[in-house]
């Protein structure tokens, strides 16, 4: 069973300090930071994740995707 989690952290990008969030897979080093400013977004991908039981090979594609257009449900 796969678990992934929401990640938090502040960045500085271009001297501007802000909150991004992202995703990782649970007693793994795969992660994946800073992928969005919206809390809301990321814990919407982190559940469709974790409730598809999608496979860490794919969660490149999957964050590709999630960067490429947003979150589509």
């Amino acid at each position: 069973m796969y678990e992934y989690k929401l990640t938090k952290g502040e960045y500085i990008v271009e001297g501007i300090k802000h909150i991004g969030y992202g995703i990782s897979l649970a007693q793994s080093a795969v992660s994946f930071s800073d992928i969005t400013v919206d809390r809301e977004e990321a814990a919407r991908l982190v559940e469709l994740c974790n409730r598809l039981q999608l496979s860490p090979i794919h969660l490149q594609d999957v964050v590709d995707d999630f960067l490429a257009g947003g979150f589509v449900e």
